[in-house]
């Protein structure tokens, strides 16, 4: 029949199709792949260590039978190392390091400390972050046995690129277009609701109805957060300071705004900028930030990702009203990090929902 004819020539277009494209890329993987392992092509890559262990790693890169990709330029001398060796590479100091990747066109960095001090290593990574590098770091056996690391070489020794999230790069894709397109729907379907607040907000008390407030995002990069305005105008002109559920700088209506967390709707606006993304762990201002990764260094894990008007924190713990309270939350934001999926962003976007229409958000 013509139904069974035009089936079998969909098919037949479809296996050209699958089989040529196909072909051209595995005769491209396989021409790059043998230029990378025979270092005809590479990486400049530099080397965040000075020392013993740093100098070890890059003999072992550059003496390996088949090549990782890694052309080492260099050294970094990091601020708490003492001793440095003597090499034929130069060494750079820290301070210099963002004019050193823009002078070699850097496009790798390769952490090769001493000594394991969590803290310390912690700092650093923090400090790498906003250079929007990829950033290694060699695996140790308890790595190795405890977490689910993702192997991108089967050669030589294996690293760790911690300035990625665990999502492949067709679920970000996806995680964005889906923050896009809800993120859109979202400020239209609820522009009545707009509407009616920035009224209320208006004639309640006196200020500006949508709050700014600069706040550390991906990278550490800082961007602007709006919200509906639920405190008296002014109210931190004596410094940063956290609210709490009895706060008199918030106003009746903010109250009421704070239950429902509808104070946090304006910034579906800063997930269509890519300052935010709907899901991923609440942003903070520089301030606690600060005093945040001086009692859990950790904290500089969150900059992998885009934070998010919602999270597993907040759908778990909820507003926090001091570092105590931020620091208790922090671990549902690390355990979010560790299991990023698109089904466990649908299931706190449920709970978050649950959230609102009970008024459970105090």
């Amino acid at each position: 029949s013509h139904v069974y004819t035009s089936y079998k020539l969909i098919l037949g277009l479809f296996g050209i199709l699958f089989t040529c494209v196909y072909t051209c890329r595995a005769i491209i993987t396989q021409r790059a792949t043998f230029r990378i392992h025979n270092r005809i092509w590479g990486f400049n890559t530099l080397i965040i260590g000075a020392g013993k262990k740093a100098q070890n790693l890059v003999y072992e890169l550059n003496h390996m039978q088949k090549s990782m990709g890694y052309k080492i330029i260099g050294y970094v001398r990091t601020d708490d190392q003492q001793e440095c060796i003597s090499s034929d590479l130069p060494i750079f100091t820290f301070s210099e390091l963002p004019e050193k990747i823009k002078e070699f066109s850097i496009e790798e960095l390769i952490i090769a400390q001493e000594h394991h001090n969590r803290k310390n290593m912690h700092k650093l990574i923090n400090s790498l972050y906003p250079l929007e590098l990829p950033i290694q770091i060699e695996a140790s056996e308890y790595e190795m046995l405890t977490s689910r690391i993702k192997l991108s070489n089967i050669y030589g020794t294996p690293f760790i690129d911690i300035s990625i999230c665990s999502l492949s790069d067709c679920q970000k894709n996806i995680k964005r277009l889906l923050d896009v397109i809800l993120s859109a729907l979202a400020l239209i379907i609820l522009s009545p609701l707009f509407l009616f607040l920035a009224i209320k907000i208006k004639t309640g008390s006196k200020g500006p109805v949508i709050f700014k407030q600069q706040r550390i995002g991906y990278r550490r990069k800082e961007f602007t957060l709006y919200k509906f305005r639920t405190m008296v105008n002014n109210a931190e002109k004596n410094g940063p300071a956290l609210s709490n559920e009895n706060d008199s700088r918030i106003t009746p209506f903010g109250h009421v705004m704070r239950k429902y967390r509808l104070d946090e709707l304006p910034q579906f606006w800063n997930v269509i900028k890519g300052d935010m993304s709907i899901v991923g762990p609440r942003p903070e201002r520089k301030y606690f930030i600060d005093q945040l990764i001086r009692r859990a260094p950790y904290y500089s894990l969150l900059h992998q990702v885009r934070p998010g008007i919602t999270s597993w924190g907040m759908v778990k713990f909820g507003y926090a009203r001091n570092i105590d309270e931020m620091i208790k939350r922090l671990k549902y934001e690390i355990l979010y990090l560790e299991n990023m999926s698109l089904l466990v962003d649908l299931k706190i976007i449920i709970y978050t929902v649950k959230t609102v229409f009970t008024g459970k958000g105090i």
